[in-house]
């Protein structure tokens, strides 16, 4: 018995012994993946195993009652009497190794993101590269896209950062790279697809860098690019990206390159040409008709009427020429009371003459009125008490506008029931008011000053083929 129980606690020993031996051994040296013949082998001793295990619980032969031979039993086989296991082996395990859920499958990628992803790594890799060669390399290929053409202008404009003013003209000269991306662009057609209309900020990088370049007339000949479509829907939908573009151009004069001075005056002048281009084709019959104004109109408007401040003063005639085209608003895209309300901005923001008349009559309408608040929102959705932040605040620093307006212009009625209407429709924002009208009363946030300063003129032909081919590009 002592014996025995040596040998057992022997036997314990040496099994944790072994256990932890296995255990550190996996730690320091973990199991290599196997190799496929070592993979074959493996699956072929556990399928005969799998085999052998079933053939023990169903034999594959059932004796019957005849009589030995001699010493050897002689078993015949029926054919009812056999059992598949060979087949049911198969077949189990082929469901065990094509389980979905043991099916890892590779996520599918499109070529065109593989591309860009390799574009990314091509550009992070190679850092000192020039970012348009990239994609000039993948035209070669022919599988140069619209995002990976963002991707590099983006890729140049960060290698800009942090060189001083002079390096910056030296790496533009030399790179050239909105000359050479609008070249593929306009060689592969793709500003005729649907991703370039979806690419609003592509367009953005593009067109300043062409202005940035001195290469706006190439923009120009491009915005009287024909696209030969004659139905009106699709004639919209194909030359909508003609808008981005001239609001791209608005925003290049405003933040212009190499840091120099802004201009409201030479933006507004972007808008000029355009709206004379549309009207001569509006009168000729031609395709520029369709030229949409409307988004660089908008961008005009908000800055003339709320950030005139950030780009300095504009001059009055231009600001009146603004005023009186027929292209500052688009019926098709306004809302009923929208155009009204730009209209009354625009006079209360005049540079000289800012007068607050007719937003006061507009407010009438809405304020005086037995309106619900949804048909206010559908009316004038401008104005949404019940709307976000950022909506009431903004329409609360119109509102006061207009109320340091009148009492300048000495309507001390109208803006006695001006003042009730902001203490009741914005009760939160009302505390404010005073702390405004009194910084409006210093002219820090209010300029009336007339501008004499004369901006150069944009000269030009307005007179427009009924197609214009596609440009000559050098």
């Amino acid at each position: 018995m002592l014996a025995l129980a040596t040998n057992t606690k022997s036997m314990k020993g040496s099994t944790v012994f072994r256990s932890w031996k296995d255990y550190l051994a996996s730690k320091l040296h973990p199991q290599l993946p196997l190799s496929p013949r070592e993979s074959s082998r493996l699956l072929t001793a556990l399928t005969g195993s799998f085999r052998r295990h079933l053939d023990e619980v169903h034999p594959t032969t059932a004796p019957d009652s005849k009589p030995k031979l001699g010493s050897v039993s002689v078993l015949t086989t029926s054919p009812h009497a056999i059992h598949s296991s060979a087949i049911s082996a198969d077949k189990h395990l082929a469901s065990v190794l094509t389980n979905p859920l043991l099916n890892k499958r590779r996520p599918d990628v499109s070529t065109p993101d593989e591309n860009l992803a390799n574009a990314k790594a091509e550009l992070l890799m190679n850092p000192a590269k020039i970012p348009v060669e990239v994609l000039e390399e993948y035209n070669a290929k022919g599988a140069a896209t619209v995002p990976i053409a963002q991707l590099c202008l983006q890729k140049f404009e960060d290698s800009l950062v942090g060189l001083s003013i002079d390096k910056q003209r030296e790496v533009v000269a030399e790179a050239e790279p909105g000359r050479r991306t609008l070249l593929w662009l306009w060689r592969s057609g793709l500003y005729q697809t649907e991703t370039f209309r979806q690419s609003g900020s592509f367009m953005h990088l593009l067109t300043f860098a062409l202005m940035r370049e001195g290469l706006d007339k190439y923009l120009w000949e491009w915005l009287c690019l024909d696209m030969g479509e004659r139905r009106i829907k699709m004639m919209r939908r194909s030359v909508w990206w003609k808008g981005y573009i001239l609001r791209s151009m608005a925003f290049t004069k405003l933040r212009p390159a190499y840091g120099q001075k802004a201009s409201i005056d030479d933006a507004l002048e972007v808008f000029f040409y355009a709206s004379e281009l549309r009207d001569q084709s509006i009168s000729a019959g031609t395709h520029m008709r369709w030229l949409p104004i409307h988004p660089i109109s908008k961008v005009l408007i908000r800055v003339l009427t709320r950030r005139r401040h950030l780009y300095g003063v504009v001059e009055t005639k231009n600001y009146e020429r603004f005023q009186r085209s027929s292209n500052v608003y688009y019926p098709a895209v306004s809302k009923e009371g929208s155009v009204a309300f730009d209209d009354a901005l625009l006079h209360l923001h005049h540079p000289e003459q800012p007068s607050g008349r007719d937003m006061l009559k507009l407010l009438r309408q809405v304020f005086g009125s037995g309106f619900s608040d949804e048909e206010k929102r559908a009316r004038y959705p401008f104005v949404d008490p019940g709307g976000v932040k950022w909506t009431n605040r903004r329409l609360h620093i119109t509102l006061v506008g207009v109320l340091h307006t009148l009492r300048f212009q000495r309507y001390d009625a109208e803006a006695a029931w001006l003042r009730g209407v902001i203490a009741r429709t914005l009760p939160e924002l009302d505390c404010n008011t005073d702390e405004e009208l009194r910084k409006l009363a210093s002219e820090t946030a209010w300029d009336k000053s007339p501008v004499a300063a004369q901006t150069p003129k944009q000269e030009g032909n307005f007179s427009e083929p009924a197609s214009v081919p596609c440009p000559e590009f050098t």
